[in-house]
């Protein structure tokens, strides 16, 4: 039971029911919505819902508010199922409340009978229930918190969370992250039992606006691998979290690509927009960029998702057979040809999307007939005479200049531009670096899962990796990736589990000059890395100075010129 008197007010009770993952609706005895949370009005489609009949607005629940309570079985509503429970509460004996919580099928818990209060809703949850008020001091917790984080009721009730993390009792605290900030947070929390959960907590406030609780849901969300060293493990914990995060999100985007910097980001949100046009799109970029997977990406996105999606590549198609392939032949084409003739890939795309990759190597000859596509959205079978008609989105990508190409006669100007719509060009690893380690970890977290294993990657390793120029782009980082975890028996991994020309490439790309510049400025260049590289393996500007014979005022001078902010 909750102490706090305030707690069970009628304003703070909507309050915590908004922070809930579930929808709520809480029913008088004439069958009048008195109180519903976002989750519930979302459910419903209502947003005004507070006054409206019950069974009005969920007729498939008419019949719970008819019946005796207590109730709790599973319902469909509006074509998915719910799991759906039905408390009685009466405050007096002139009146009665129901309660009706529904929460998706797909995590349901066995739900508890027990006293018909605000503490007996929560104990319902299978997500954790933590509630402090303003100062931190801990007010209720339910049993599914107490499972998750193994933490005991009898503990902490009472208790302030400053006090409990003080004691060891509680890690990290997105209480305290809250009261420190002033608004939700999020954050990774190490339990008493070894388990790694993801914790949100935010304010809930009265009509004044007072700060009277803060509300904590926890989730158990993985089992994180084990590692030798605590130092890594504590590391991996994190890092493991954060590729998991990033693998929702390409599973989410149907894309390999790691998508941090600005750049990126950027490209990505052009990929978006245009797919939703049927304008022709040219990539361009080094191969091994992700050419591939961001035109997948925007067939996903368009309005041509269900339909074809046709990769061709114009290098791997000989050249005699590339015109037959590409827009099939009529019966008796030539010898050998099958009697009734065959379709080619651009016909059967029709309706969806055709992917002409490295488009620079399509032949001359070839190139008019894609070019009638484009304008006509026709073509003729070799052999025929009628042209068939096509519905396809085009999308090209080359790691050629087509622009030079042009210039050399070998690509037509005329093709060039009805390609050139919508350009976009994706950078080279290299000139990304900074999603090199979330591209590591997504990769290491997909094969550890792969195989079975448990493989961390130092620090020391993950530097030299984001130093490395990757001429193959993403490809080569992912296959080293895998060359490290499969070939190597150690657990945690090093810079000496690297092949040697990754180590040696970093090594001697540490310290360069981009380009040809005037000296005074190629010296200040060359300083800057020094400096920087210093302070990178030191972590300390004063063992950096004494590294580089300087003073450490000049360090921490020549860091903050370039915007990096010494941490001694």
């Amino acid at each position: 039971m909750i102490a706090d008197d305030d707690l069970i007010t009628s304003v703070l009770l909507v309050n915590v029911l908004q922070a809930i993952d579930e929808a709520i609706f809480v029913v008088d005895e004439s069958g009048t919505i008195s109180i519903v949370n976002q989750k519930g009005r979302d459910l419903i489609g209502v947003q005004e819902a507070v006054g409206q009949p019950f069974a009005k607005l969920v007729p498939a629940l008419k019949a719970l508010i008819e019946r005796p309570l207590v109730h709790q079985a599973r319902h469909n509503i509006n074509g998915k199922d719910y799991n759906v429970k039905v408390v009685e509460i009466a405050p007096t004996q002139t009146s009665h409340y129901i309660i009706i919580t529904l929460k998706d099928s797909y995590s349901s818990t066995d739900w508890q009978d027990g006293e018909s209060d605000l503490s007996n809703i929560l104990e319902g949850f299978a997500d954790g229930i933590y509630i402090t008020d303003s100062d931190g001091n801990t007010l209720f917790m339910n049993s599914a918190c107490s499972q998750i984080t193994g933490l005991q009721k009898e503990v902490v009730i009472g208790k302030n969370v400053n006090e409990l993390v003080k004691q060891g009792i509680i890690f990290d605290s997105s209480t305290l992250a809250v009261l420190k900030s002033g608004r939700a947070e999020t954050i990774l929390q190490r339990t008493l039992s070894g388990k790694t959960v993801l914790v949100s907590a935010k304010f809930v406030k009265d009509q004044s606006g007072n700060v009277r609780l803060i509300v904590s849901t926890t989730r158990d969300i993985t089992d994180l691998n084990h590692a030798k060293s605590q130092l890594e493990k504590e590391r991996l914990l994190s890092n493991h979290y954060l590729s998991e995060l990033m693998a929702m999100k390409l599973a989410d985007l149907h894309t390999k690509m790691a998508i941090h910097s600005e750049k990126m980001m950027k490209i990505v949100e052009l990929a978006t927009h245009v797919a939703k046009t049927d304008s022709t799109i040219l990539m361009t970029g080094e191969s091994g960029a992700g050419k591939d997977v961001l035109c997948r990406f925007i067939h996903s996105q368009s309005p041509r998702a269900e339909q074809a999606f046709i990769k061709i590549n114009c290098a791997a198609i000989p050249d005699a057979l590339l015109e037959s392939e590409l827009f099939g032949y009529e019966s008796g084409a030539f010898t050998g040809a099958k009697k009734r003739g065959k379709p080619g890939l651009i016909e059967l795309a029709d309706k969806g999307t055709v992917f002409f990759d490295e488009i620079g190597e399509l032949p001359f000859s070839l190139q008019a007939k894609l070019l009638q596509v484009l304008q006509e959205k026709s073509f003729n079978r070799v052999g025929g005479t009628s042209p068939k008609k096509v519905d396809i989105r085009i999308v090209a990508a080359t790691n050629k200049d087509l622009r030079e190409l042009v210039g050399q006669g070998k690509f037509r100007k005329d093709l060039f531009y009805r390609l050139n719509v919508v350009p976009i060009t994706i950078p080279p690893l290299r000139d990304r670096r900074d999603e090199i380690p979330h591209m590591v970890y997504y990769f290491l977290s997909r094969l550890n899962q792969k195989y079975g294993l448990n493989k961390v990657l130092s620090k020391e390793l993950i530097d030299v990796l984001q130093e490395h120029d990757w001429p193959g782009n993403v490809r080569e980082l992912e296959n080293c990736i895998e060359q490290l975890v499969v070939v190597n028996k150690d657990e945690v991994l090093t810079p000496e589990h690297l092949p040697m020309h990754v180590r040696i490439g970093a090594e001697q790309q540490a310290m360069v000059i981009a380009d040809i510049m005037p000296l005074r400025a190629a010296i200040e260049e060359f300083e800057r890395q020094l400096v920087e590289k210093a302070y990178k393996k030191t972590g300390s500007t004063y063992k950096a100075a004494k590294l580089l014979a300087v003073s450490q005022a000049t360090v921490v001078r020549k860091l903050n010129k370039r915007k990096i902010v010494p941490m001694q």
